[in-house]
């Protein structure tokens, strides 16, 4: 009997260690810096309705709530057809800051919640985009934050191209 609760207790010893690495948080922070002024480039990115700036979105529908208001839901339309669905959890206009969260996706990620915002610097604006989320049911870490900062990278990239 020992023995089996030995083997018992050092196979949970084992298994353990892999649980909290499931639930480990992850997280991406990008950031651009624009020749254009916070209030324009606010102008571009700071409505929860409207992702058009965005190079892998077809479409973006506000299909609950109000615009620009907190509760409001979103689903994203990637371009091969995938969809993300998004809740805006706080929108702050004077400080030019937006903060969602995904509440259903495509993407390898759960439990994602992420702030988009416009600093002004210099004569021009810094845009800061971060995250935190954990990775969807066993899978590999790096291709959840490979993605996320896939996705930043390139509207950020598109972002800077648009406003030039």
């Amino acid at each position: 009997m020992r023995e089996l609760l030995s083997w018992m207790l050092g196979g949970l010893m084992v298994v353990a260690p892999a649980a909290f690495a499931a639930d480990k948080s992850l997280s991406v922070k990008e950031s651009i810096l624009l020749d254009a002024p916070a209030e324009v480039v606010w102008a571009k990115i700071g409505h929860f309705g409207d992702m058009s700036w965005h190079p892998a979105l077809a479409s973006t529908e506000i299909v609950s709530g109000a615009d620009d208001k907190p509760g409001a839901q979103r689903v994203l339309t990637l371009k091969d057809g995938g969809k993300i669905h998004e809740t805006l959890t706080v929108r702050d206009a004077k400080k030019m800051t937006l903060s969602y969260k995904i509440t259903e996706s495509v993407l390898p990620v759960s439990e994602y919640s992420a702030t988009l915002s416009v600093k002004p610097e210099g004569s021009g604006s810094r845009v800061l985009w971060t995250s935190q989320f954990k990775r969807k049911a066993p899978g590999d870490d790096k291709a959840a934050v490979d993605t996320i900062t896939g996705v930043f990278q390139s509207g950020l990239g598109q972002l800077k191209s648009s406003l030039h």
